[in-house]
């Protein structure tokens, strides 16, 4: 997404907390966000990049950022972005599972996966809690054979 002044604006105003002794106030961070505007543009810099690069700065920089400091966390960014989430539901091995036996866990999953389909809308809710409920004794799901209300989709 392009890169607005309010954005430096904004990201320059928070700077003042973590260097109050910077001398800078409202008129000069104004005037200093268009200046950066104008330089970040002609590099082609992001807000992801702008983001990345102030955060860099804050952590490396004793006194206020100069613009090559938070360029340098845009470049940083560029070389190495971070890596998108994985969509795909996953149980880490630091999980408190020790107490679960391996066919516990699977089917843990298998109910996880059935749930995941019901809430995008692959599988209605009944057919959920009755593929659910056919796995094992879990009972939360329903109250006297009737779904709860709760859980029906909007």
């Amino acid at each position: 997404m392009m890169l607005q002044t309010t954005d430096i604006q904004c990201a320059l105003a928070k700077l003042l907390n973590h260097y109050p002794e910077s001398g800078h106030n409202a008129t000069s961070i104004g005037k200093l966000a268009f200046d950066w505007h104008d330089l970040l543009t002609e590099e082609g810099v992001t807000r992801k990049q702008f983001s990345a690069g102030i955060r860099h700065a804050v952590k490396t920089c004793r006194f206020f950022p100069k613009l090559a400091d938070v360029l340098e966390g845009v470049r940083g960014y560029r070389e190495s972005p971070p890596q998108p989430k994985s969509d795909t539901l996953q149980i880490a091995d630091t999980t408190s599972m020790h107490d679960l036996t391996p066919e516990e866990v699977e089917r843990n999953k298998e109910r996880i996966q059935i749930i995941l389909k019901a809430l995008s809308k692959e599988l209605t809710i009944e057919e959920a809690v009755e593929m659910v409920s056919m796995k094992s004794h879990i009972a939360e799901f329903v109250t006297d054979g009737q779904i709860q209300s709760d859980l029906r989709p909007d």
